[in-house]
């Protein structure tokens, strides 16, 4: 323990300066513009700092197992003076956690692929050697002392009247003496920050769930950790996928595609249910009410009529009946013995996946959605209206049960139009764009010029709206759900982007778009494929999955370098004709996208998107030459993909006359 209290006293008196320089500062690079017109900066630069003072008596790994006089340590990794660090110390009160376990593993793991060295996992630091920590202020106490200033920039979590808002899971890194400390305010941040340390200074990128295939550095028998003494964090609380089911599903793969995610500082791929991000979602709202511990299987006023009013059964209703007030306390009677009996926070009340129904006679009356307001069965928003009224309603009896409880539903089809009614703050909603054209960004007006759906074209109204009456809105894009997606890979990367900077313009939580897992699997529109349908989709489309966790991460990262990063690390040797290849896609977009005639929706199949963006876009000749030089070069794992990319490309086009 020498060493640790050998460096100390500084900090103590110049952190106030610290916190100086860091507020009043420039913004750092990855700084955006707030609608304000402030600074909302999601990284920080900072001077290299000290633990404050601690008494000798004090031990801050406390319950840890005191380091062997013979400790025998690694000594290719070092700090930028060339002192040693030899060892990760997950603290005695951090065993128990699964996230700074993780975080501890993936650390030993990808130090030993790039410098061959196996760090020893330790309780506290070492007098011979510097270490890497882990820890929060609850698995190490002294942190919230030692690095106060840092905490408490990670705990400002802004809202939508200051103009900026963040994550809840973001990290510092911080040398001390011969140490480097990750840390976060909770452990999902350390973890972010541990994958960030492996990728800023041990230039390792994760592109593919297979480990051979996908993990990508190069061996280095020695490695200095120079890039420390930031901290980041995101816009965005919550950032994920809805990773398309498939079925005859290798289960061994799916942990794999999961942990691809995570890698990427995907914060809610498969969490569980009682998570902190956990954002349940989905077409349930038919089994939460069955489940109900007072649901009546002989009561027909839970369900839909026909058009003279006749009851219909439970199985041929497609949805609950939203204006009976027996369908509500059944719905929240189930919602609240879900949270009690799973210690789930969390619960979805999500309409059935397919059209409307009738409930007469309510459907042909006024609804009454507030004292003395009403909607009429003509006006756009009156289904929307009865919905929300209906959750809102639920989620007041949940409140008196579970205070901290939230219950949700979606922005979708009919529920999709802002109601008239206001939105109650246990609440929230995930808006859903279901027949959105990739052509457009979602808040894009130009939209309103094409010919599309009238619903289409008022997605930019109507998610404006939203914002204005809720702060927890998250985003169901279907950026990756599309019958294209195993056969071209549409280069929207720039839409993206541009998506969530609009999305965090308005104050938007969470990210949840639809894609494809990269797992052992069929998928229902890649039938031919087999079991690769999901391996293909991802193969066809791992830039797009790998940019998607960049920039929820920091939507204001500079696109073309990171554009260029992958293709320089995933494609070796090929990097500059692969980076050619995306250069060719995204080059011809610019024009197509704007004058495709249909909305390019999920529901496009692929031999239109070739005709039309390929084949009539005059790329088609030098895509496939493009492809075969980087095929050529290609080394590795990789070249079996470029080959299956070119290939896709070849056999498409070859069905075109004079191709």
């Amino acid at each position: 323990m020498k060493k640790l209290f050998a460096l100390l006293l500084a900090l103590v008196l110049i952190l106030p300066v610290f916190a100086s320089c860091a507020e009043t500062g420039t913004p750092a690079e990855g700084s955006a513009d707030s609608s304000d017109g402030t600074a909302s900066s999601y990284h920080e630069d900072l001077p290299e700092t000290e633990p404050p003072a601690t008494e000798p008596e004090e031990d801050p790994f406390e319950g840890a197992d005191p380091i062997p006089e013979d400790f025998a340590f690694p000594d290719n990794l070092t700090n930028p003076d060339g002192t040693v660090i030899g060892s990760i110390v997950l603290p005695p009160a951090a065993r128990e956690d699964a996230k700074l376990a993780t975080a501890t593993e993936e650390l030993r793991l990808h130090i030993q692929k790039v410098t061959g060295a196996d760090l020893p996992v330790v309780g506290r630091t070492c007098d011979a050697c510097g270490s890497l920590i882990l820890a929060t202020p609850e698995t190490l106490p002294a942190i919230a002392e030692w690095f106060a200033d840092d905490l408490a920039w990670l705990a400002d979590l802004g809202s939508v009247e200051s103009g900026s808002r963040f994550g809840s899971d973001g990290f510092a890194i911080r040398s001390a003496g011969d140490d480097v400390y990750i840390i976060g305010n909770t452990s999902r941040g350390a973890l972010n920050g541990a994958y960030d340390l492996l990728e800023e200074n041990f230039g390792i990128l994760w592109a593919w769930a297979d480990e051979e295939k996908g993990t990508f550095y190069d061996e280095t028998p020695s490695v200095t950790i120079s890039k420390v003494n930031y901290r980041e964090k995101s816009p965005f609380e919550y950032r994920s996928w809805n990773l398309c089911a498939l079925t005859n599903i290798d289960s061994s793969t799916v942990p794999a595609a999961q942990r691809v995610c995570s890698r990427n500082k995907e914060n809610g791929v498969w969490v569980s249910s009682t998570d902190p991000y956990y954002l349940p979602f989905g077409h349930t709202i038919k089994g939460v009410l069955m489940s109900s511990p007072i649901y009546d299987p002989e009561e027909t006023e839970y369900w839909q009529t026909d058009e003279e009013g006749n009851p219909i059964s439970a199985a041929d209703s497609l949805q609950p009946n939203p204006f009976s007030e027996k369908t509500i306390e059944a719905l929240a009677a189930s919602v609240i013995q879900t949270m009690q009996n799973t210690g789930t926070r969390k619960v979805f009340l999500g309409a059935e996946d397919n059209g409307g129904a009738r409930y007469v006679p309510y459907d042909t009356q006024p609804f009454e959605y507030a004292p003395g307001q009403f909607v009429n069965p003509e006006d756009e928003n009156y289904y929307s209206t009865v919905i929300h009224t209906m959750v809102n309603k639920v989620a007041r009896i949940v409140r008196e049960s579970v205070p901290d409880g939230m219950v949700g539903t979606w922005a979708y089809w009919i529920e999709m139009i802002p109601p008239a009614c206001e939105i109650e703050d246990n609440v929230y909603i995930v808006f859903a764009p279901i027949n959105e054209d990739m052509c457009y960004s979602v808040c894009d007006t130009a939209i309103k010029e094409k010919k599309v759906s009238d619903a289409v074209k008022s997605y930019c109204d109507w998610i404006v709206e939203w914002s204005q009456k809720t702060d927890k809105i998250a985003v169901y894009n279907y950026y990756l759900c599309s019958k294209i997606l195993a056969y071209a890979e549409r280069p929207i990367w720039s839409r993206m982007q541009t998506d969530f900077q609009d999305y965090v313009r308005l104050g938007i939580i969470g990210l949840n778009p639809e894609g494809c897992a990269d797992e052992t699997g069929q998928h229902v529109w890649f039938q031919e494929l087999g079991l690769e349908g999901g391996h293909r989709a991802w193969d066809m489309n791992a830039l797009s999955f790998w940019l998607y966790g960049k920039l929820s991460w920091n939507p204001y990262e500079d696109l073309q370098s990171l554009i260029d990063e992958f293709c320089v690390k995933v494609y070796g040797p090929a990097a500059e004709s692969m980076r050619e290849y995306y250069r060719i896609l995204e080059n011809s977009w610019e024009t197509v996208s704007k004058t495709y005639k249909r909305a390019l929706d999920h529901s496009e199949h692929y031999s239109f998107f070739y005709r039309d963006a390929i084949y009539k876009a005059g790329i088609g000749h030098d895509v496939v030459d493009t492809l075969n030089s980087a095929y050529e070069e290609a080394v590795g794992p990789v070249k079996e993909v470029i080959g299956y990319i070119r290939d896709c490309y070849w056999k498409n086009l070859s069905g075109f006359r004079g191709w």
